[in-house]
């Protein structure tokens, strides 16, 4: 980091305070870890854990499970004992954010447990309006939940203010929105929620986590922390929340393993319902090195910056990778294989470089001749808004029916994903087509290939890689995907976005060139960033003016759009 190179380490506050000044908008979560390995290293100095260095109010905080999302009753019922059968005593449940639906699992999960000695919070990812979040507070209050979370938006700072004065039941934001001190201030004064909820990730580091701890307890607020995540973010917030005295619980991710990856040491609760305080010095976990020997064999640069090219400032760690005896594998613009000193201590070590993002055969032009099989395609109103995702999800239920069905990657993440395909932005603008045909060839009749797709008709920097897909696909069926929030193109302010009926119908006219019969099945929606909790009414909206299923793939998976296909 040039920016504090130079600095002391050990100057936490000073350094948080450089970086978070120099940065619009800021990148919270890459200044929160460069903050909490200040704080790792000014314990790993004083050879003690942070906790400790912070102010040690305890050593141990009951923990609750943050359990997933499953998809029918019987399945919470199992994950509930089986977290029982671990030691813990609170379970979070998460849901399908549909009020109708998500009740009467609520209701069966605390009829089923009412003698267990087990309590519940429900979490529903700020998706309800104002009125369903009055309706199931009412109920929840009733079965004696812990607490109630993330029923509004958390912007919705009056719509909050108003449900707690309606209801007993403790009101809790998500957690992962609101990450600005002063705006924190402002909801505790007005009352809005009963508890603060932040985390040391979202909120930039363990610097402002302590500033939100005591900002919590000025208000006489518990601040119950979001610590979700991988076990060393769940180590910066245990060890926060153990150095003061106004959280309640800890907030263990679960299954454990998902979460626990390349770690030497792990955070579990114990059979007495509580998470002990890790004991080493700083935050108290290491890296699992050895992790490499047991199976870890390559190192992904899973991160896309502008431009696409390999920092000065990674070399270091991919070098410390290739000598460790792993490959590495990335997906930029920029090759590994071209960086020199990457290259001669590969060959060194006898080591991979996998520039995953540059064909490695090339490709006739295309012909739009006519093959056999069935083809979909994922088409956008803009770049990321959920294709790639979409198309597995579609793939994954076609799967599940038993259909012949294979995903055909077309970006570099979903190369990594599949372990196959074409990073169609690298190939030269004559071969698109073509390298589409060879992706997705002839097969079986009842044979579908899903196909990725990239950028947007109505991008205009990439309707060009759009266009070649559209051809070279030479799709049967096209799933609209659409992010509802954006008010312009990615990255091109003077753009608006298109219609979804004129983006639809612009998709169609230009894939009825090499297939006639092209029709749409559906509509992926991504709600994750939508300001209100009035998602299904979205999706009803465009499913009346589509006349197509509208889905958000993530929340409620793709069965009505493959029901269009089978």
């Amino acid at each position: 980091m040039p920016a504090i190179r130079g600095m002391s380490p050990l100057a936490c506050e000073a350094n948080w305070r450089r970086l978070h000044g120099m940065y619009s908008p800021k990148i919270l979560k890459a200044l929160a870890a460069v903050d909490t390995a200040c704080w790792d290293l000014a314990g790993k100095i004083a050879g003690l854990p942070l906790y400790r260095m912070l102010g040690g109010a305890r050593d141990r905080v009951l923990s609750y499970a943050s359990i997933p999302v499953f998809a029918d009753i019987p399945a919470y019922y199992d994950y509930v004992a089986e977290m029982q059968s671990l030691g813990f005593r609170a379970i979070k449940l998460h849901c399908w954010c549909d009020a109708e639906r998500d009740m009467p699992m609520v209701r069966a999960v605390a009829e089923r447990f009412a003698e267990s000695g087990l309590r519940f919070m429900l979490d529903v990812e700020q998706f309800y309006s104002r009125s369903e979040a009055l309706a199931v507070a009412r109920e929840l209050e009733q079965l004696g939940f812990v607490w109630f979370e993330a029923p509004l938006p958390d912007t919705d700072l009056d719509g909050y203010a108003e449900l707690r004065r309606q209801v007993g039941i403790p009101i809790l934001p998500a957690g992962a929105t609101i990450n600005d001190l002063g705006v924190l201030r402002h909801a505790a004064a007005m009352g809005c929620w009963s508890s603060l909820r932040v985390d040391a990730e979202y909120i930039g580091g363990i610097t402002p986590l302590r500033k939100a701890m005591v900002l919590g307890e000025a208000h006489g607020m518990n601040v119950e922390v979001l610590a979700w995540g991988h076990s060393l973010v769940q180590a910066a917030n245990l060890h926060v929340i153990l150095a003061y005295g106004n959280c309640d619980y800890f907030e263990h991710s679960v299954p454990y393993d998902d979460f626990e990856h390349c770690m030497h040491d792990v955070i579990r609760t114990g059979p007495d319902g509580y998470v002990h305080a890790p004991e080493g010095p700083g935050l108290g976990l290491g890296v699992d090195w050895q992790a490499v020997e047991a199976g870890a064999r390559t190192l992904v640069v899973g991160v896309a910056n502008r431009g696409g090219v390999i920092s000065h400032d990674w070399i270091d760690i991919l070098e410390k990778a290739l000598r460790l005896g792993m490959d590495l594998a990335a997906g930029l613009h920029g090759r590994l294989a071209d960086v020199p000193s990457l290259a001669a201590v590969a060959e060194q070590h006898g080591r991979r470089l996998f520039d995953v993002r540059h064909p490695t055969r090339g490709f006739q032009v295309g012909n739009g001749e006519r093959r056999a099989g069935k083809r979909l395609l994922t088409v956008g109103t803009d770049c990321s808004v959920g294709k790639m995702y979409a198309s597995l999800a579609i793939e994954k239920e076609m799967r599940a029916r038993g259909m012949k069905v294979d995903f055909r990657a077309t970006g570099q993440t979903g190369i990594l994903i599949a372990g196959n395909g074409i990073s169609v932005d690298a190939v030269v603008a004559d071969f698109i087509s073509g390298a589409i045909e060879w992706l997705a060839p002839a097969n079986d009749p009842d044979h579908w290939d899903v196909i990725e797709g990239q950028g947007s008709l109505f991008h205009a920097s990439f309707a060009g890689v759009s266009m070649g897909l559209l051809h070279g696909a030479q799709p049967d069926a096209l799933v609209l995907c659409h992010e509802p929030t954006r008010t312009h193109m990615r990255g091109l302010p003077d753009y608006p976005l298109p219609g979804l009926k004129d983006c639809l119908e612009a998709n169609l006219e230009a894939a009825r060139l090499t297939n006639p019969e092209v029709s749409a099945v559906g509509v992926a929606v991504n709600t994750s960033q939508m300001p209100d909790g009035g998602s299904g009414a979205l999706l009803r909206r465009i499913e009346d003016e589509l006349g197509l299923p509208a889905v958000d793939p993530f929340k409620s998976g793709a069965a009505p759009i493959v029901d269009r296909l089978a």
